[in-house]
């Protein structure tokens, strides 16, 4: 009787062994699918950024060569101006905050003249 008894309780401990373990397996199966879900979140963010950048810079490239073109990097790039032309730079744009928009026509008529 001692023997039966001495079986069903390895038999039992052999049973919870195997469910710890498929536990844990599963767990960790889990674990895993989740950051392999997070990996392509973000691979598909970076995809996505990568596709707008191409596409702007595929405009940008049948762009390239134009009058128009040449003429707006000379402009941001190089701070080129047309004959006539005056450029002015404000270096302290936090004075201009307290101006109410007549108020800044108002100035900027006054610097033309």
């Amino acid at each position: 009787m001692d023997r039966v008894v001495v079986r069903w309780q390895a038999l039992a401990l052999v049973c919870v062994v195997i469910l710890a373990l498929f536990g844990w397996a599963f767990w960790r199966n889990q674990q895993d699918l989740q950051e392999a879900t997070n990996q392509q979140s973000a691979l598909q963010r970076t995809l996505t950024r990568l596709q707008n950048n191409q596409v702007a810079l595929t405009t940008e490239l049948s762009q390239v060569g134009t009058s128009s073109y040449i003429e707006s990097r000379a402009r941001t790039d190089y701070a080129f101006l047309k004959p006539g032309e005056l450029r002015f730079e404000i270096v302290n744009p936090e004075c201009l905050e307290g101006y109410t928009e007549a108020e800044l026509r108002i100035l900027m008529q006054e610097m033309v003249y």
